[in-house]
């Protein structure tokens, strides 16, 4: 069972036009119902349907606390549209009950406070943010939505998602582990910084962790380059189970060279980098070679370790 679901801002209600005023009274004062009524005829109706029809119940506007109780839901899309009416103290606390739910897929701003409960069973999460307020209260929002997601093997976050963290720091020592995690990606925003406190919390708290990718780059500030507290303390994962990091849009400039010497030098046990180089160094032979010859000079934590540049 798969479920999608649009949260957006209530509609005003349009001016009847005048066909409209010639129609059964009947057909026009759904409405108007009492609100007992209302929600008698909406259990009745499909997830997706209720969610629309709600729109009829003024009243609903102004929810504080929703809860989803779907114990045959596998799949769930969170889609949150463009509120510009509405602040972002006007969003409610969705909770989730989904006891067999596999993979949730989230996109938006965060407006209302998602909690999700008992999801045990849950192997692929996505967190698509794109965050215009950052502030704590947004910050701690996204905490919660992450650690529902603890379960899964397979989790995708736009940058975001670990740069607002740094705004809910006092919760972040607290972050559950992410025992079952495999796969780690960021696909989307912009280069990851590698001193993100966000990012370091993820990977200590991720033993299992196999692979990871970063699809809009990587980078970390040169003024840690003689610094040695970067990845102190090691991410167990870094000396026992991490066998693939694939970098894309690389450019070969020096803030993302040194985030992958971070990454060569502590990762004990890598069996390959991937290094997908940015457009401008298509067909460039010459460009390509000069960059292949910096990154095999880089001292490796793993002796197996293959430097693939693509």
């Amino acid at each position: 069972m798969e479920t999608r679901c649009l949260i957006q801002e209530p509609q005003k209600k349009q001016k009847l036009n005048d066909e409209d005023e010639h129609m059964d009274g009947n057909s026009k004062c759904l409405g108007d119902l009492p609100e007992e009524i209302l929600r008698h005829i909406l259990s009745f109706l499909p997830t997706k349907d209720a969610v629309r029809t709600s729109l009829l119940s003024k009243s609903w506007g102004v929810l504080k606390v929703v809860r989803l109780s779907a114990p045959k839901l596998l799949s769930l899309s969170i889609m949150e549209s463009e509120r510009p009416n509405l602040s972002y103290g006007d969003g409610c606390q969705i909770m989730i009950f989904a006891v067999r739910l596999k993979k949730i897929y989230y996109t938006g701003e965060l407006f209302n406070d998602y909690c999700l409960n008992k999801s045990f069973s849950l192997e692929k999460g996505e967190i698509n943010a794109s965050l215009d307020n950052t502030s704590p209260p947004i910050a701690h929002r996204m905490y919660k939505l992450l650690i529902g997601l603890s379960s899964v093997k397979l989790l995708r976050l736009s940058s975001e998602v670990v740069e607002i963290l740094i705004e809910a720091a006092e919760r972040l020592p607290h972050m559950p582990m992410f025992n079952n995690l495999t796969d780690l990606v960021f696909f989307k925003g912009s280069p990851v910084d590698l001193d993100c406190v966000g990012l370091l919390r993820i990977l200590q708290n991720s033993p299992c962790l196999k692979t990871m990718k970063f699809v809009e780059g990587i980078s970390l500030s040169l003024e840690w380059e003689n610094s040695d507290w970067i990845l102190d303390p090691l991410p167990p994962c870094f000396l026992s189970h991490l066998k693939l990091i694939e970098v894309s849009g690389y450019e070969g400039d020096r803030e993302e060279l040194f985030a992958v010497k971070i990454l060569l030098k502590n990762a004990a046990v890598l069996d390959e980098i991937a290094i997908f180089c940015s457009e401008d160094f298509a067909g460039n032979l010459e460009k390509q070679e000069n960059l292949y010859k910096q990154l095999i000079d880089i001292p490796k934590g793993s002796q197996n370790c293959k430097i693939n540049l693509k």
